[in-house]
């Protein structure tokens, strides 16, 4: 394909405009080829700007170690995510995701963090992800 390395230039330029806000970083995995297309493989992660933020925000709300992203179980709604923290709504500081569906809810510190097992548990789990990335 011609116009492939033109292509992948304006991609490439337009991630990097995204990566300008610090949010996230991209990084190109693969590209295959075939005679009239070609795939690319991106992979995202969050800058680590973003993850000093959200543990820095962990800590204030009273939890051990950064908890966006860890899973835990309720009765009413299932499963849920932490997705991020808004610690100027005092009562309700933890957003969550049900991975159901998607939708967000707000819950408390104490709900949280008894959901997740309490810090003891926390420092486990995060832990195991941790040894998981690891290998």
């Amino acid at each position: 394909m011609q116009n492939k390395e033109i292509i992948i230039r304006k991609i490439k330029d337009a991630l990097e405009h995204i990566e300008d806000y610090g949010m996230v970083n991209f990084n190109i995995e693969k590209i295959s080829e075939r005679p009239n297309d070609f795939t690319i493989q991106i992979n995202v992660s969050s800058s680590d700007k973003e993850s000093r933020k959200m543990t820095q925000l962990s800590k204030q709300l009273g939890f051990t170690q950064n908890i966006q992203n860890m899973e835990f179980d309720t009765p009413v709604y299932g499963k849920m995510r932490v997705v991020t923290f808004k610690p100027r709504n005092r009562k309700y500081p933890v957003i969550c995701e049900r991975i159901k569906d998607g939708k967000l809810y707000k819950f408390t510190v104490e709900h949280v963090k008894t959901s997740l097992g309490g810090d003891n548990a926390i420092n486990r789990k995060k832990n195991l992800e941790r040894l998981r990335e690891n290998f």
